[in-house]
Formats: structure tokens, C-alpha cells, sequence
């Protein structure tokens, strides 16, 4: 019925285009069948509404993501009279995060060919996180073994966990010491 000047903006078509088009021809094709389950739920008063992810098509073709939030709207004979939708643009964000899974695959493929891993570890909750190659350093599988330092040092060869306890401790005892430790496994 009718919608603001930022979603003409956001879609690229001007107010006479989109009131000629609908939402099911401009969501991204993979994504409308999962979409109309929600929007049949809604139209029929099994839900009030519902919030997801989704990518639209532009008018030059573009995919853009967004967060979509339908509500219905229930005229005097308990029926759905009309839907209030708002979109948020979130593309931005889905770009930052293709970018860092394609830099986290980059890093894991160097440390793989360097047969380097590395791990953080968040103190207060006694967790750590390993890169694939320190499991396979360790000869570990993720699924099977929870990172703590107390399990850590369990795969450190005996002689040499009072060295790795003494070293971590003098780096927790000085944020600026640096922590350097040799050690069989």
C-alpha cells in the first residue's frame, strides 16, 4: 500500500515501479520458499509475525542482505487486513563477514603449510581456542577434546609441564612479559 522514499533508495526502483512488483520478485530465489512457510503461518493467524535474514535482488541485479520484520495487521473480523514490514539493511555486515571467514581459511591454509598453530585463551572461563593445526599438531580431534590449559598440559610430555606452568606464570604474573616455551608433546 505503501512505503518510504529509503526503500526505493535501498531496491533502486522508483514508487511507480515498486507498486507494480511484489516481495516474492524481488527475494533472492533460495530464500523464498523458507519465507513463504512464515508469511502462510502469518496470513493465517498462526503467528503474529516473524523476523529474518534474507537477501533481496535489486533492480540492476545486485543481491542485498537484510533483516526483515513482518507484522500483521488484524482488521474488525479477526483477519489479517495488511502486513507492516521494515527492512534493515544489513549487507555491510555480510560482506565484513564473508571477508573474515575468507581471511580465517587464509590463515588456517598458512599455518597448515607452515605446520604452525596458534590458540587464545580466555582466562576467566578457562577456554581455549585452537587453530586446526595445533589439533593436528596434537594429533587431536576437536569433537573429542575440550581445550583448557589443565587438558593442555596434559599433552605436554611430563618433564617438561613444570617449565610451561613456571613460563605461563611469570606471563600472567607481567601482561608485558613474553611468553616463549619449547616444549615436547
Amino acid at each position: 500500500l505503501r512505503f518510504n522514499q529509503r526503500l526505493c533508495e535501498i531496491l533502486g526502483y522508483s514508487p511507480e515501479e515498486l507498486r507494480r512488483t511484489n516481495w516474492v520478485e524481488l527475494t533472492y530465489p533460495e530464500d523464498l520458499e523458507e519465507e513463504l512457510l512464515e508469511f502462510r503461518r502469518a496470513l493465517h493467524g498462526e503467528i503474529a509475525g516473524y523476523t529474518r535474514e534474507k537477501r533481496f535482488i535489486r533492480k540492476d541485479g545486485q543481491i542485498f542482505h537484510a533483516i526483515t520484520s513482518l507484522r500483521c495487521v488484524w482488521g474488525a473480523d479477526g483477519k489479517v487486513d495488511y502486513f507492516i514490514t521494515f527492512l534493515y539493511d544489513i549487507t555491510d555486515r555480510k560482506n565484513a563477514e564473508e571477508a573474515l571467514k575468507k581471511s580465517q581459511r587464509g590463515l588456517a591454509r598458512a599455518q597448515e603449510l607452515a605446520h604452525l598453530g596458534s590458540w587464545d585463551w580466555d582466562i576467566p572461563a578457562n577456554i581455549i581456542t585452537w587453530s586446526d593445526e595445533t589439533y593436528r599438531i596434537f594429533s587431536l580431534k576437536p569433537q573429542e577434546f575440550r581445550a583448557t590449559y589443565e587438558a593442555f598440559l596434559l599433552a605436554v610430555h611430563p618433564e617438561d609441564r613444570q617449565l610451561e606452568r613456571n613460563a605461563m606464570s611469570r606471563a600472567l604474573a607481567n601482561p608485558q612479559a613474553h611468553y616463549t616455551m619449547e616444549y615436547r608433546v
